[in-house]
């Protein structure tokens, strides 16, 4: 298994710079933890600017996505995430999705994430973990 992360992805740093430069990206801020040194972001881009961030938590094993708003539901996140768990060659990886969030609940299993765990609690986070290799 290997941890270090490619060269396409930014530090948290980096990306910090990115986002406080952009004003599109406000929604970044509140969706990851911006002052985790530990991530690295992969950004996918179009021709508006950005339209995808895969954050990757390395000592969580951890993935998350933001995607611009309106770029959802249009089924194109499922190649930049799956090109971002390509990029990484890491496995586990896990995600935590909040349970009411079907598309990110679909996207996950659309690439074969599985349900791990379901916090106990009403609107609970879902645990999925993605292994194969």
């Amino acid at each position: 298994m290997r941890n270090d992360v490619p060269q396409l992805w930014e530090s948290a740093e980096s990306f910090r710079r990115l986002v406080q430069v952009d004003t599109s990206l406000d929604g970044i801020a509140a969706a990851f933890d911006l002052e985790n040194d530990d991530a690295q972001y992969r950004v996918f881009t179009e021709e508006e600017g950005i339209a995808c961030v895969v954050v990757y938590f390395t000592g969580l094993y951890q993935l998350g996505v933001w995607v611009r708003p309106n770029l959802r539901g249009l089924r194109r996140s499922r190649a930049w995430v799956g090109q971002a768990i390509l990029e990484l060659n890491v496995r586990p990886i896990f995600s935590v999705v909040k349970n009411h969030n079907d598309a990110s609940l679909a996207l996950f299993s659309s690439l074969g994430f599985r349900k791990l765990h379901q916090l106990p609690s009403k609107g609970a986070d879902v645990v999925l973990t993605f292994d194969r290799l």
